[in-house]
């Protein structure tokens, strides 16, 4: 797409509708399907990133470099079969890209990202809600018991990609896929004591 001066258009211009509110221009079929895209996946993709990068500015600027790279692909005359494992392949390459030249990004530190948020509280029962946070609390730890990669996996699949899509976009064989999330799952329940 391109602005007045035949300039290209800037980031902000990629949203869902069929007009540039800034050019008053009708946006192309490549900004409107990457606009769509980013409202669906930002969310899943910055939170995948989360389980590489650690930080949550990292993770937010990779992602942004993902939908980018995503639209100028699409902007290029380029079909994509699937949009979400392409994004997550292409996320996942820019993490580890950025982690070879930052060694330093990912600490380890910080176990937020992997740890499954406390839904809302919306049983008034005190007992119940004890109950579900010490659920939580044995699931966070088991999850701390998983390899990154299984992590990984696990978050993938979990965001509905499929064996193949997992395997794409971590550059593994399907079967490390299958095993690697067969032994999360046994992995998870050994350390719950097979309550999950």
């Amino acid at each position: 797409m391109r602005g007045p001066g035949n300039q290209p258009a800037p980031a902000h211009a990629l949203r869902i509708g069929t007009r540039d509110a800034r050019w008053g221009e009708p946006l192309s079929a490549a900004a409107v399907r990457a606009s769509a895209c980013f409202e669906e996946l930002r969310g899943a993709v910055c939170g995948y990133l989360l389980t590489l990068c650690r930080r949550p500015e990292e993770a937010e600027e990779i992602t942004q470099e993902a939908f980018l790279r995503l639209y100028s692909h699409l902007a290029g005359g380029n079909e994509l079969e699937n949009e979400k494992a392409w994004l997550f392949r292409v996320a996942h390459n820019l993490a580890m890209n950025h982690l070879r030249r930052n060694p330093t990004a990912n600490n380890g530190n910080d176990t937020a990202a992997e740890e499954p948020e406390e839904p809302p509280a919306t049983d008034p029962d005190p007992e119940r809600l004890v109950l579900e946070k010490e659920r939580l609390s044995g699931l966070r730890a088991a999850i701390r018991t998983l390899t990154d990669h299984q992590r990984r996996c696990l978050y993938l699949r979990a965001e509905g990609l499929r064996y193949r899509e997992i395997a794409e976009t971590l550059g593994i064989s399907v079967s490390s896929v299958v095993d690697t999330l067969t032994r999360a799952v046994e992995r998870l329940k050994k350390a719950s004591d097979g309550s999950y």
